[in-house]
């Protein structure tokens, strides 16, 4: 049974809104766990720049402005103010409780870290499903079998409680 959830407060100078606290605190759209980039517009990086931070077109994840919360809340890309995942829209519309979302999120970072341990790195993972889909049935090592087995479950975890770009949503500017 997990125990307390282990995100941390949301800096001071950000606005409290209902559960926001817990978005901030999470990381999973901003470390690579759901999304694999994040495509900035002219005036995300106009606005970033405004706050003295530079920034590329494309922010590779995970999210160098990542360091356990977001250090660039106040002026975040305008995908990163529209996105809202699953498990923060449930509890922003009293489907769920902070505690539930904090479990789901507590599950996803542990699918996650577990995952990590046999596939350090997003290009390993992408790299094992490639190899996966590629391989002939007898060619599949069943180590490989065991991490790709992870690694769906984590996928399968995040698309059911956190990501919505199976249902055409993405942090690409529109």
């Amino acid at each position: 049974m997990p125990g307390p959830p282990r995100h941390p407060p949301p800096p001071d100078d950000c606005e409290a809104a209902p559960a926001t606290d817990i978005c901030r605190s999470c990381g999973l759209c901003c470390n690579a766990g759901i999304f694999p980039y994040l495509d900035l517009t002219a005036a995300d990086r106009d606005r970033l720049a405004g706050g003295g931070v530079p920034a590329p077109e494309r922010i590779a994840q995970p999210c160098g402005f990542w360091q356990g919360q977001c250090t660039v809340y106040a002026v975040r890309p305008a995908a990163c103010r529209r996105f809202e995942c699953d498990t923060l829209g449930a509890l922003t519309r009293g489907e769920i409780d902070r505690q539930e979302a904090s479990r789901r999120i507590d599950t996803a970072i542990a699918l996650r870290a577990k995952l990590a341990e046999k596939l350090p790195g997003e290009a390993a993972q992408r790299d094992l499903l490639n190899r996966w889909i590629d391989a002939a049935p007898g060619e599949r090592a069943a180590e490989a079998g065991n991490a790709f087995a992870e690694l769906l479950a984590y996928q399968l975890y995040i698309d059911r409680h956190f990501h919505r770009a199976a249902r055409g949503e993405s942090l690409s500017p529109r």
